[in-house]
C-alpha cells in the first residue's frame, strides 16, 4: 500500500496542492508508513527467528553426523603421520592438508 499511495500522491500532486490537501495526505502517508514498517518488521523478526532455529538445527545434525563418523570409523591413521611429524610440519610454516597420502608427502617433503 505504501508504493501505490506513494505513486498516486506523486501523479495528483498538482491536485492536492490546488485544493491544499497536503495536510490530509500527508497524515494518510504516514498511517500508511506505519502499517508497512509494522508488517516489515514483523517479517524480519519471523524470518529471524526462523534462521536462527534452522542454523541450531543444523549445528545439531552437523555435530552429530561428525561424532557418528569419527566414532565408527575403524582406521587408524597411516603409521608415518605421528605427531612429531604434524608438530614439525606446523612448525616449518607448511599447511597442512588433510588429505591422507598427499599431506603424508608433503609432510615428508618438509622433513627432509
Amino acid at each position: 500500500p505504501i508504493f501505490s499511495h506513494l505513486i498516486i500522491s506523486l501523479k495528483g500532486l498538482w491536485t492536492i496542492r490546488a485544493f491544499e490537501r497536503q495536510a490530509y495526505f500527508e497524515n494518510l502517508f504516514h498511517k500508511t508508513l506505519n502499517t508497512h514498517t509494522a508488517t516489515w518488521f514483523l517479517y524480519l523478526s519471523t524470518l529471524r527467528w526462523f534462521l536462527f532455529r534452522s542454523d541450531i538445527l543444523f549445528v545439531f545434525f552437523f555435530t552429530l553426523t561428525a561424532w557418528i563418523a569419527v566414532g565408527t570409523n575403524r582406521k587408524s591413521a597411516p603409521p608415518s603421520v605421528s605427531r612429531q611429524d604434524i608438530r614439525a610440519c606446523r612448525a616449518s610454516g607448511c599447511h597442512c592438508l588433510f588429505d591422507g597420502s598427499l599431506w603424508v608427502q608433503k609432510v615428508n617433503e618438509r622433513l627432509i
